[in-house]
């Protein structure tokens, strides 16, 4: 959020199976309110920080569906990076996970294959996307990639969220954004890479797109998530098993357990470390 107002009164036409940054089943019917907190089935997860930069890893396994996937979150200045990986589903159902989904707010520019171009009001599946600019945040891939977009009007009662007699039940429309990665149906170690840049002009996505902000994708894997930002120096990785990964100039990283590293780099020189 910018303003915090992104979502104000977005929840009766919220599309309840595309919460923001999650990887969902796309069922006919979401489960009853009696089933939807329970225990999760993994212990790995937490983050690594030194106070000022840190890192989210998640292994992620749903009680409800039994999905099962890698994410991490990787927080820098100005940007964050989100990675996905080993994303499984036995179920005969398509599996997405949602960039974002917010009020639209302004036009919504697309750049890919070289070009930038606004997407009218309508429900698209776009191929070969860098980059995706929508009320001044910038959703950059690193590597061209199939997503699906909306932006165009939708209805719900906020009746349909509770048992509440008192709910209204009048039609509520509102001017909708959204933005996935459709993983297909019953989906076997798909993944997803993209950047989240807040308070950026389109003009400035696009040139910093080139060189995707100067970050590289060192592993995106069910074994080790690990990214690098050249400009500060700073790797960190998630090892979902112990394991050993390239950080470049001739460095690696190894751990002999499962765990969450972050180093603070002056060329081939570790200045700070933090486990």
């Amino acid at each position: 959020m910018l303003k915090g107002n992104e979502y104000h009164g977005i929840w009766p036409v919220y599309d309840w199976q595309k919460i923001s940054g999650a990887t969902i089943v796309q069922k006919p019917k979401l489960h009853g309110r009696r089933k939807i907190q329970l225990k999760g089935l993994t212990g790995f997860v937490g983050a690594v920080t030194d106070g000022l930069y840190g890192a989210v890893a998640f292994d992620f396994k749903s009680p409800h569906d039994m999905i099962e996937a890698r994410k991490s979150w990787f927080f820098f200045d100005e940007e964050y990076v989100c990675l996905g990986a080993a994303i499984n589903s036995d179920l005969e159902m398509p599996v997405a996970t949602t960039v974002n989904q917010a009020l639209l707010r302004s036009e919504v520019i697309v750049g890919q294959k070289g070009s930038s171009e606004k997407i009218p009001h309508g429900n698209w599946e776009l191929s070969d996307v860098r980059w995706v600019h929508h009320d001044h945040i910038g959703y950059l891939f690193p590597r061209p990639s199939a997503v699906s977009l909306s932006n165009q009007k939708e209805r719900g009662r906020w009746s349909d969220l509770t048992d509440r007699k008192r709910a209204s039940k009048e039609i509520v429309v509102r001017e909708m954004f959204k933005l996935w990665f459709n993983h297909g149906v019953s989906p076997n170690n798909a993944s997803y890479e993209y950047i989240v840049v807040p308070g950026v002009s389109e003009r400035e996505l696009e040139k910093t797109s080139r060189d995707n902000r100067s970050i590289r994708i060192l592993s995106n894997t069910s074994d080790i998530q690990a990214v690098k930002n050249n400009k500060l120096g700073i790797c960190q990785l998630a090892f979902y098993k112990p394991g050993e990964a390239d950080i470049g100039g001739g460095s690696t990283v190894r751990m002999d357990s499962r765990g969450m590293v972050m180093l603070k780099m002056q060329g081939r020189t570790v200045k700070k470390l933090t486990v």
